[in-house]
């Protein structure tokens, strides 16, 4: 049998398998987790607003997110937390930085995402570190 063929039968077996599965299967083969971006740029004199953005997906409206802006030091410069179904799963949020208090250079984006469908057992979810860079004119 040719490999697209072969490819194409599986695809298909695939698909009809995902249909006639149950509701809760279907539930397990969700893609679950986050990420957050954040974009390259320069630190501008005084005390200036940037951006970075999250997406979440998981399968209820009950998460939390804690997301922590870091230096190139390790150091936090900015933190927050999001909470469904208060906050959007989608979101581009705001954060101030001070020239003069700040070191240029790489930061990252960390996150740590957890939803729920027992509300006394958090479930976590993957996001990755994501990393932009800040730089001195």
């Amino acid at each position: 049998m040719s490999r697209p063929i072969a490819l194409l039968l599986a695809s298909a077996v695939t698909l009809v398998s995902l249909v006639a599965a149950p509701a809760a299967a279907a539930r397990d083969t969700e893609v679950i987790g986050g990420n957050t971006t954040g974009l390259d740029g320069v630190l501008r004199k005084g005390c200036q607003d940037y951006r970075f953005a999250y997406a979440v997906q998981v399968p209820t409206e009950d998460w939390s997110m804690e997301v922590s802006i870091v230096d190139r030091r390790g150091q936090a410069v900015a933190s927050f937390a999001f909470l469904g179904p208060v906050d959007p799963k989608t979101r581009t949020a705001v954060f101030t930085l001070c020239r003069n208090a700040t070191v240029p250079g790489k930061f990252r984006i960390r996150s740590v995402l957890n939803w729920y469908d027992d509300p006394s057992e958090p479930i976590p979810a993957y996001v990755p570190v994501t990393r932009f860079r800040l730089a001195r004119r």
